[in-house]
């Protein structure tokens, strides 16, 4: 069982690292279509945009402050935790 799980999971990394690689074919392959979706047999492949903030200094300042008051309440016990178990294979 242990075995087949680490087979698994290292398959799963080979897969991973393919399918990267093909998403990146299958964009450049769409975008030289001039299309945003490339209905095949196999599916819908889509190009979607996918938005990232990059927030000013002031905003950086406060969420470093809020990560310091986090910390704190963690510290002091006023924040409470909620554990969960789960699986982890290196």
């Amino acid at each position: 069982m242990h075995e087949e799980y680490a087979q698994l999971k290292q398959d799963v990394k080979i897969k991973e690292a393919r399918i990267k690689e093909l998403s990146v074919l299958i964009l450049e392959d769409i975008s030289g279509k001039g299309l945003k979706n490339d209905k095949t047999s196999y599916g819908t492949f889509s190009a979607v945009t996918k938005k990232s903030w990059k927030y000013s200094k002031l905003v950086e300042e406060l969420n470093e402050d809020l990560k310091i008051k986090q910390i704190e309440e963690q510290e002091s016990g006023v924040a409470k935790v909620k554990e969960s178990v789960y699986l982890m294979f290196k």
